[in-house]
């Protein structure tokens, strides 16, 4: 039976020596050196305790167990080194390099010097089965401190490889999966051993080795965990802010990275080798990038704007697929609606300015000009709006034009124009409308504003509106935009003049 475990050691440091060489032959990875450290101190621990377990003396057993502190003492401060490295993808400060080394240093110089003064083990004793000897260790306290040190720097490790695995929607393809089932298939082991679970006391923290350099092996080799553009994909393509997604020629996911992802609910592992046009979203996806358009998506409640771009992959003038960028423009989306807003509208009543009515206005009278028909025009006034200011104060006329702005929208149709003339006056336009409708239109607008009630603080504040209407004549196509003001405002005059409140009409422009 010690044959046997001694075997799984032996074969333990060939497949790790195995591993460290590859790390060799592929050192132009900025992982590399730390990950054939990591190998070597793992092999120089698990061939220390073949030594161990076969050993025929007590000075044997202290011989070996000293060696196998050589490679035992830095073996998680290695493993965490990679993780921390593969997961923010950079180095640490120097100053932390030297602090976390210190314990594994430490350790060494206590496990070899123990003899003087017992800080890592009490004692160092033997026990014998059956004529195999073992060692029976009485723990001092350095051996917790480099326990409890040992084991955090593995809890850190997995931690660090479970965040990028989940991040990284790969399922079993990531990389970081195996490295973290290796760290996880370690600990394993570890605990039992720490549970008082082994026979003999055997240390089974070496056994654990072979199934995590299993799982180190199928990370480095099946999926490229030290190859160079392995970790420019995960530096440069995971990392990147604009979504990707790539498609093969066939047009079926090839890849997305971690953007895409999480622009995209359906863009998750299982998604791979499926085509796009198999998702509603896909569809409207492809139309937009295939011609360079903007992307509306809304998630969780929220709108976003992507702009969406396509490039085919060419290789030997064949077509092998396809990539989708998609670059985040809310920002700027909001910029162009607030600057829309500003150019076009009142920011108070929310209304069109005098720009935005006037550019609408006349392209309204043109289309009369050209094709006949009638319009009509409102100025509009608001009566005694100064009292207003003076009684209550301008926030409360603020309020009054407001409640008179969304009056007016109120009873106006979707084809109807209205826009803030200035100050407490505003402009109507009336589309395709003959007399009685315009004067039925304002007199809806007098009295609706008359029965308004206008709370500001404790008070409720009334006003007034006069009105004055031009309707221009269906057989005079010369018709201009400034008859019809000129008419609209002398009637409005009018309308002032005999007591406010009304309605008056002009001549026919």
């Amino acid at each position: 039976m010690l044959f046997f475990l001694r075997g799984i050691l032996y074969l333990t440091g060939i497949v790790l020596f195995w591993i460290f060489c590859y790390c060799l032959a592929h050192r132009h990875n900025q992982l590399s050196s730390l990950f054939a450290m990591m190998s070597i101190a793992v092999m120089v621990y698990v061939v220390g305790y073949a030594f161990e377990l076969g050993s025929r003396s007590l000075e044997e057993i202290k011989f070996w167990l000293k060696l196998e502190y050589f490679g035992l003492s830095f073996i998680s401060t290695f493993w965490f080194f990679i993780a921390h490295k593969s997961r923010v993808k950079r180095e640490p400060a120097f100053g932390v390099y030297l602090i976390l080394l210190l314990i594994p240093i430490l350790t060494i110089f206590f496990s070899a010097t123990n003899d003087f003064h017992h800080l890592h083990y009490r004692e160092v004793s033997v026990i014998a089965v059956g004529g195999q000897l073992f060692a029976k260790l009485d723990k001092g306290p350095w051996y917790f401190v480099f326990v409890i040190y040992s084991n955090a720097m593995m809890v850190l490790s997995f931690a660090a490889f479970s965040i990028q695995w989940r991040t990284s929607k790969l399922g079993t393809a990531s990389t970081s999966f195996w490295m973290m089932l290796g760290s996880a298939w370690v600990g394993l082991f570890e605990l039992c051993y720490l549970l008082g679970l082994s026979p003999y006391g055997i240390d089974l923290a070496p056994f654990g080795f072979l199934g995590a350099a299993f799982f180190f092996s199928i990370a480095i080799v099946r999926y490229d965990f030290l190859q160079s553009d392995q970790l420019v994909k995960d530096i440069v393509f995971s990392g990147i802010s604009e979504g990707i997604l790539i498609l093969d020629s066939m047009d079926k996911i090839s890849d997305y990275n971690r953007a895409a992802g999480s622009l995209f609910s359906w863009l998750i592992p299982e998604a791979i080798g499926k085509k796009l046009g198999d998702f509603p979203e896909g569809v409207a996806l492809d139309g937009a990038a295939s011609r360079n358009k903007e992307l509306k998506i809304v998630q969780d409640g929220r709108t976003r704007y992507f702009e969406a771009k396509m490039t085919k992959l060419i290789d030997r003038k064949k077509n092998v697929g396809r990539v989708f960028l998609f670059k985040d423009v809310t920002g700027l989306h909001r910029l162009l609606r607030k600057l829309y807003r500003l150019a076009n509208y009142d920011m108070l009543t929310k209304t069109f300015n005098r720009h935005r009515f006037f550019d609408d206005a006349e392209k309204e009278v043109s289309r009369v000009q050209r094709y006949g028909g009638r319009i009509g025009l409102l100025m509009i006034d608001l009566d005694f709006f100064k009292v207003v200011n003076d009684r209550y104060g301008h926030q409360a006329g603020d309020a009054v034009l407001v409640a008179v702005a969304r009056t007016l929208k109120d009873r106006i149709r979707a084809s109807d124009i209205l826009g803030r003339y200035g100050g407490e006056e505003f402009i109507v336009v009336l589309t395709a409308v003959d007399p009685e409708k315009v004067l039925a239109v304002a007199e809806d607008m007098r009295e609706s504003v008359a029965a308004l009630r206008v709370p500001y603080r404790d008070k409720s504040i009334t006003t007034t509106i006069s009105i004055g209407m031009a309707v221009s004549d269906e057989s005079d196509r010369t018709t201009t935009l400034e008859k019809l003001l000129m008419e609209a405002d002398l009637a409005l005059y009018r309308a002032k003049k005999e007591g406010r409140d009304r309605v008056c009409s002009g001549e026919k422009a």
